[in-house]
Order: C-alpha cells, then structure tokens, then sequence
C-alpha cells in the first residue's frame, strides 16, 4: 500500500461516527478539557513507534495476546484475547454501531432497527470480498470525507455562532464560561487537571498502544 493509503486508513480507524458524535457531544455539554483525550493520543503515538512498536517486530509478534503467551503461559493469552474481544464489541462495535444508527435517523429518519443491520452486513460483505486492500480504500475515502465534513461543519456552526468570539460570549452570557478552560479544578466532576494530565494517559496506553497495536500490520512492515 501507498505511504498516503496507510496514513489515511489509520486515521480513519481512529476517528469515526463515535467521535462525531459521542465526543462533540461531550464536548458541547461539558466543554474542551474532553479534547486532552486527543492531544495525549499525540505522545502516546510516539511512545508505539519508538517504543513498543520495535520490540514487537523484534519479537515477530502477531497479536499482543500472542505476547502474553510467551511471556507468561497460554491462558493469560486466551483471557486476554476473550476480554478484548468482549471489550471491542462493548466499547467500540457497540458505540460506533449507535453512533451512526443516530445519523442515520437525524438525516434520513431511518430508526436503528433498520440501519444498524444495513451497516453490519454492509461493512462485513466489502471486508470479505476485498480483504484488506479494501478496508484500506474505504478507510482512506472516509479520512477525506471525516476531515472535508469537519472542517465545513466547524464552519458552519461558528459562522452561526458569530465566530470564536461569539461562541465565547454565548457561554459567558449562560453562566457557561468555564467550557472553553481545559483544565479544570481538581475537585471538577468530570475532568479534574490532575486526572486528565496523569491518570488518564495511563489508562490511554492500552487503546493506543495495545489496542491498536494489530501485529500483522507489524509483520507486513517487516517483511
């Protein structure tokens, strides 16, 4: 694959309808510090490429439970696979699954029971029938289509607002002005400073650099 096809599908498998959705969301009915989530992703990248990424070719590893086999035994891989399994359904199937039904009957009227369905043997059809090469173009066009959609739709929406400026003195005016702070006390609910700058880079190490840490991409590079 092209370096551009690959930079593009990775992007696109990072970001989607749960981010669209789920995180503007968050973000409008609590404010920015939920975008801290997103520049920590920027070390963490880091910290797979020149850290983890390397002993995983080193090791000619597949998958990360693979790892887990050897260095342990082969039911810590066989827990660790079942509970990434049930994690991925759960936390991300599940919310990318909701988040597009909710498009779908925003701007088609189409309720969940019908597009989810659609969605699934939609997506598991073009997967099978063009295996990888295939995911990675449908990846790549919706990369163009994520980051041409966000842009306008930012646009959009501050034009409405009257600007940055605008969007600001509409917060203060609702008693709202703290939304555009990120870093917020530590005796804050929700995103607390100390939480968000420590506690919640640890936890990220696994979506970004486990997680997603897919060993064949690893092995292809390699070879």
């Amino acid at each position: 694959m092209e370096w551009w096809a690959i930079g593009l599908s990775i992007f696109a498998s990072n970001i989607g309808t749960e981010h669209f959705v789920g995180q503007a969301g968050a973000a409008a009915a609590t404010g920015m510090p939920v975008a801290i989530y997103e520049w920590t992703a920027g070390l963490l990248i880091f910290a797979l490429g020149w850290g983890l990424a390397p002993m995983y070719l080193g090791l000619d590893l597949m998958t990360v439970p693979e790892w887990f086999e050897r260095r342990f035994n082969k039911w810590c891989r066989l827990f660790l696979a079942g509970i990434s399994i049930l994690a991925y359904v759960i936390t991300k199937i599940a919310a990318s699954l909701f988040a597009g039904a909710v498009l779908f009957d925003v701007i088609l009227e189409v309720d969940m029971w019908k597009s989810v369905p659609v969605l699934l043997v939609f997506t598991a059809i073009y997967s099978a029938a063009g295996g990888l090469k295939a995911v990675m173009y449908t990846d790549s066009s919706q990369a163009i289509i994520f980051i041409v959609g966000g842009i306008a739709g930012c646009i959009v929406a501050l034009t409405k607002i009257g600007g940055v400026s605008g969007m600001v003195d509409t917060l203060n005016d609702a008693g709202l002005g703290y939304f555009t702070h990120t870093l917020r006390p530590i005796s804050d609910i929700d995103y607390p400073w100390l939480g968000m700058l420590l506690g919640q880079p640890i936890a990220s190490v696994w979506y970004w650099c486990i997680d997603q840490a897919v060993g064949a991409s690893f092995r292809a590079q390699k070879v």
